[in-house]
């Protein structure tokens, strides 16, 4: 019940996890059976689900007895089908040459638990990963964990398949642990090893199955050559602008292969820049005629193809985390001038579609903006889209209004427009001359979500994915409240000012600090934040509104840098941490004392 893979093993599980532990860890399986059947009938309560899976096979019998029960046999039902699910875990997560995969809603349901989340909830997964890891301290020794991948050459094919595929799942569960609870600095050596012992299990692929095998050949792709995109490069808009750099990776020569994005309708954050990055990136999609069979079989073929969405490294470079690296990639890309190709397919397929002009119409229409009327469109991230509480998690992100008020009254007094953008939960704008709350409004769509964007004067954002549509647009942004762990895909038309991040003694964090793993590890979370004895601050009013002044400039063809950008570059720990970008002069010029290296 302690392994990294059970759910809440990072630091201040949750009382769910605590109930957990005791109930189905200490108490005997007959007690810990009984107490969740009657608990879960009686309440409705369906909060522990995620940890149960039937003792053994002994109790499978005296389930389906209780199916026939009124009032227990709901949870009669749920307790056998998570059983077939937690069988099905552990066929996907050992499959290898001599191993077949059956198919079926329970492995639609295991593929949920291994690709989303990485995590095995049921007894069975946690009786099989013991028994293949029976010691987690080698996490915590680079020489142990190696010498763990090294020792899986004296195992047959069979069992090295099992072995090495526990191995791999706990690992990736291990990389997402370590990122959110503020130990960023272990990820180069976790992720180096992961890619060690993907490399060792790679040498043992099973044969595709006589589906697979079809669909590869009609995508030209050959098996040897896969290069498996999992659905958390789809699920958020932010995460499908890291696979457009990705994608530009391989065009520049770092990598080869032939990517293959698998994943679900659930799993799509917006349709339409789905269908952009399908011109370069072959895709299927399980809802659209792919078969369960094949779905849970490149969910098992992740541990000899699949391509990681935290870490990235060649014999060229050094594992690191991958968006430090699709930073640095962008800044090549951009000073080697090849373009924007996100850009250029959404000119091609939606610019001038009639969809697109039908839509733009109606919304003009609506709001009374008239035509040819100039607008800017301004994503402040929020709590509400994620279900977060703020002061919690990751709202270290998240701004509050007030001090954007002069920014959205200097474009409006010219005669410019602001659309403000993001989800249908989101808070309600003040009633203001000239200001649209899409976010709210009945217009959303995803269409609409990507065409303001491109046609827009100019994007007011901040560190969220939805900033990766405006710079993979090429839209001049403003980008401000920013702070960010990792590497930043920002281009060259992109102006930004930082959260002020202070210690407890006041002093104002650098650029050389904030780029350092000495600190930036402390930035995911509020909690990390705190044990690290940081405090942080929004930007002011005066930072947001000439950020927004200069990349305006920007827009009309007019760019100026501040005197001081030559020492802000020198000051980085990290020359390639904000992709292509500049920070905005006011911000530099306002900070630079104590925010750059001496003179």
């Amino acid at each position: 019940m302690t392994s990294v893979l059970f759910p809440g093993a990072s630091r201040g599980a949750t009382y769910k996890l605590r109930i957990a532990q005791f109930v189905f860890g200490k108490c005997p399986s007959v007690v810990s059976t009984l107490v969740f059947l009657l608990w879960r009938s009686t309440t409705g309560n369906k909060g522990l689900d995620q940890f149960f899976t039937l003792p053994s096979s002994r109790y499978r019998t005296f389930c389906n007895l209780l199916t026939r029960v009124p009032g227990l046999s709901e949870t009669a039902r749920f307790m056998l089908d998570s059983a077939m699910i937690d069988g099905a875990v552990c066929d996907i997560v050992e499959y290898g040459p001599a191993r077949a995969l059956g198919s079926g809603t329970s492995y639609r349901e295991a593929t949920g638990r291994i690709l989303r989340h990485f995590e095995f909830h049921g007894r069975l997964a946690q009786e099989h990963y013991r028994a293949a890891v029976p010691d987690d301290s080698i996490y915590e020794s680079d020489r142990a964990l190696s010498d763990a991948i090294e020792r899986l050459d004296e195992l047959d094919s069979h069992e090295r398949s099992r072995v090495g595929g526990w191995l791999f799942f706990a690992l990736r569960k291990l990389l997402l642990l370590v990122y959110h609870d503020g130990r960023g600095e272990q990820v180069p050596q976790l992720g180096a090893r992961s890619m060690q012992l993907q490399a060792r299990l790679s040498r043992d692929l099973p044969r595709p199955s006589k589906e697979l095998a079809g669909i590869l050949e009609a995508r030209q792709i050959a098996f040897e050559d896969l290069k498996l995109i999992s659905p958390d490069w789809s699920a958020l808009i932010g995460h499908m602008g890291h696979l457009d750099v990705h994608l530009r990776m391989r065009d520049m020569g770092w990598w080869s292969g032939s990517p293959l994005l698998a994943t679900e309708a659930s799993k799509i954050a917006n349709r339409c820049y789905f269908e952009l990055l399908q011109e370069r990136c072959p895709t299927l999609v399980l809802e659209d005629g792919m078969s369960t069979a094949v779905w849970a079989e490149l969910c098992a073929l992740t541990k000899y193809f699949g391509v990681s969405h935290q870490l990235w490294g060649s014999k060229e470079r050094p594992v690191g985390y991958w968006n430090d690296w699709g930073a640095v990639a962008l800044k090549e890309w951009s000073d080697r001038g090849l373009g924007f190709p996100m850009r250029d397919a959404y000119d091609r397929k939606f610019q001038h579609s009639d969809e697109a002009a039908s839509a733009m119409q109606a919304f003009r229409r609506t709001f009374g903006m008239a035509d040819g009327e100039w607008y800017v469109c301004l994503h402040m991230r929020d709590a509400a889209t994620r279900g977060e509480r703020s002061g919690s998690g990751e709202t270290v992100r998240n701004a509050g209004l007030s001090n954007y008020f002069e920014a959205i009254n200097d474009i409006t007094a010219q005669g410019g427009w602001v659309v403000r953008m993001g989800g249908p939960n989101v808070p309600p704008l003040p009633k203001m001359a000239r200001v649209i709350d899409y976010a709210r409004s009945d217009a959303r769509s995803p269409l609409m979500d990507l065409h303001l964007v491109r046609n827009a004067r100019l994007f007011i954002g901040t560190t969220s994915g939805f900033a990766y549509v405006a710079t993979s647009f090429d839209v001049p942004s403003a980008l401000v409240n920013c702070i960010s762990s990792i590497g930043l895909l920002w281009t060259e038309r992109t102006r930004f000012a930082l959260k002020p991040i202070r210690t407890a003694d006041g002093r104002l964090l650098s650029q050389r600090d904030q780029t350092s793993d000495r600190w930036r590890w402390a930035f995911p979370t509020h909690e990390s934040l705190a044990r690290a004895g940081l405090a942080l601050s929004d930007n002011s009013p005066d930072e947001i509104l000439q950020t927004v002044r200069e990349v305006q400039e920007i827009a009309c063809g007019q760019e100026r840098q501040s005197p001081l950008i030559d020492r802000w570059r020198a000051s980085l720990t990290n020359p390639g941490f904000y992709g292509a970008s500049l920070p905005s002069s006011h911000f530099l010029d306002k900070h630079g004392r104590d925010l750059l290296d001496p003179a």
